[in-house]
């Protein structure tokens, strides 16, 4: 006993140490860490402005924050409010170490359910390579998001869950709520219909006190949600004019009918592997649950359809139905890991093994043909091992051929790619022109931007008269969108012209009246700056600062 104790401590250490060193080689390699774009454009200026109140006065969007329920970043900025936070640094360490966390939980939901190591390692390896979901969403992200901070939280929560260790798993789906109410939901909604598959073990009892702990935890979020809500928003009636501005800023998350066939392709590839896993499956008592799950998140992807463009309801807008297959196609990585594994052990022919090298081909293809010939590369090499030896050598050398080859993959993709950075990777001179603001202008001072163009308040600490990245908020406020829009008019928004050739166009006159109406809300005192391209038209305005790409003109 003391023996296999301590081989199974043995195993957990090694286990560590591969995932590890698979963060590591994402990060650094497969799915360069970025900071300063994506969501960051708003999560930023809503952190700082918590930790520092005096920040983005009268922006618009800063405002929001109130609407943006999640008490992550609500707890950061109340930590930055007396201790100095190195954010670009702080992002990057809590980013290493949800992705380690995640990559953690996945290892051990796929060594749970299947009992084997190898089909556990080479679950990581899959996911290794990004490749985008339904619903905007994507296997993972490469920036610290609040959904990538809550990620290993509902990963582990679905682990202590299959463990039947419940009281663990409902508190961390309460905690998953705190943080991201959205993204909570979907996990909440997967163990619910779980607890009733299992309800023999569980009984009604234990499954109403956990309920009850999970209702308390999320409260707070109810509480925030009934005190501090837009007075615009309907959770039973979808204004016409609220969804228009749906469509046109966040078409790609709920609106399926204006999705391109590639994405239809992907998703119906990734449920094939799935389903055709099924040959080598699991316990019966996990493989109900993964079934269970697998088809609700089918059905909530059809009401997500149903509810957006035939029906819409606002509530079913606002969770993002389509975000839930991404849990689908973890499960599909885990299970199509088994079944190469148990087709490669097999050693029933060439044929065989070549359909599945063909089948994880076009698995990661789809996406982006770099990834299907490392896949077929591992693969090939596995096949080489499984032909000179025996089944019992094949797991021997499994574990060590994986890392041969993520490492000998990662160094080519890190010695091609950009050196790492976990400073802003915003383009230089956009960026320059950022922290020029900060250096020289005052907190109160505004600053007209191209729309096109994202995250300038991260490092400029500015208010700014808005961008095309602001809409996102469009979910939570309807009122928010409509001065959204106006903005983006103002800034020359036309439906099917680009809004960087848009904003060219603008006129002396125009920038003038925006900075008239600027004035009116942040006080005469406040200054205007207006950012603009120098290939661009030459104004008549005072030249402030400019560097190779940009000018930045003070609209007295």
């Amino acid at each position: 006993m003391r023996f296999l104790s301590r081989l199974s401590r043995k195993e957990q250490y090694i286990s560590l140490g591969v995932v590890f060193v698979l963060t590591t080689i994402s990060i650094f390699a497969f799915n360069p860490y970025e900071y300063g774009l994506s969501d960051h454009a708003i999560t930023i200026p809503f952190l700082k402005s918590i930790a520092n109140p005096s920040l983005y006065p009268n922006d618009y969007l800063v405002a929001e924050k109130s609407y943006y329920y999640s008490y992550f970043w609500q707890a950061l900025g109340f930590i930055g409010r007396y201790f100095p936070l190195n954010i670009p640094l702080l992002f990057f360490v809590l980013y290493y170490v949800s992705l380690f966390f995640f990559f953690w939980g996945i290892y051990l939901i796929a060594k749970l359910i299947f009992q084997k190591q190898e089909v556990a390692y080479l679950s990581l390896f899959f996911l290794l390579f990004f490749k985008p979901t339904l619903g905007g969403m994507s296997t993972f992200d490469r920036a610290f998001l609040t959904r990538v901070a809550v990620l290993p939280i509902l990963v582990f929560a679905f682990y202590f869950f299959l463990k039947k260790k419940f009281l663990w798993s409902f508190v961390l789906q309460g905690l998953g709520f705190l943080m991201h109410p959205l993204s909570a939901a979907h996990m909440i909604a997967i163990l619910f219909l779980a607890s009733i598959i299992w309800i023999r073990e569980m009984g009604w009892k234990r499954l109403l006190v956990y309920l009850i702990i999970l209702a308390s935890m999320a409260s707070p979020i109810f509480i925030w949600k009934i005190i501090s809500s837009p007075p615009s928003v309907s959770l039973l009636h979808a204004n016409a004019d609220w969804l228009e501005l749906l469509r046109l800023r966040s078409a790609d998350e709920i609106f399926p009918f204006s999705w391109s066939r590639v994405v239809f392709l992907e998703a119906g590839l990734v449920f094939l592997a799935f389903l055709a896993s099924w040959k080598y499956k699991p316990q019966a008592q996990y493989h109900r649950i993964i079934i269970g799950a697998a088809f609700l998140i089918i059905g909530f992807c059809i009401l997500g359809t149903i509810f957006s463009e035939i029906y819409s309801f606002p509530l079913a807008l606002n969770l993002q139905l389509f975000r839930s297959f991404q849990w689908l196609v973890y499960l599909a990585f885990i299970y199509f890991a088994n079944y190469v594994f148990q087709e490669l052990r097999s050693g029933r022919g060439l044929c065989k093994l070549s359909a599945v090298l063909l089948a994880l081909g076009i698995f990661y293809g789809a996406s982006n043909w770099v990834y299907g010939y490392a896949a077929f590369l591992i693969l090939a090499l596995l096949l080489v091992l499984k032909k000179r030896g025996t089944d019992s050598k094949l797991p021997r050398y499994f574990v060590h051929a994986l890392l041969a080859v993520v490492l000998i993959l990662g160094s080519i993709f890190y010695f091609q790619g950009e050196r790492f950075s976990w400073g802003n990777h915003q383009e230089k001179f956009w960026l320059d022109v950022a922290k020029k603001a900060k250096a020289e202008t005052g907190q109160r001072d505004v600053f007209i931007v191209p729309p096109h163009l994202e995250g300038f308040r991260i490092e400029s600490e500015r208010t700014i008269y808005g961008d095309w990245k602001d809409g996102t908020l469009t979910f939570y406020n309807p009122a928010f969108g409509k001065e959204w829009l106006m903005r983006m008019q103002r800034l020359g928004y036309q439906r099917d012209v680009p809004l960087k050739e848009s904003f060219f166009v603008l006129s002396e006159a125009d920038f003038r009246a925006i900075a008239k109406e600027t004035r009116q809300r942040a006080g005469e005192k406040s200054r205007v700056f207006l950012v603009t391209f120098r290939n661009g038209k030459q104004l008549n305005f005072p030249l402030a600062y400019g560097n190779e790409k940009f000018l930045v003109y003070e609209i007295k």
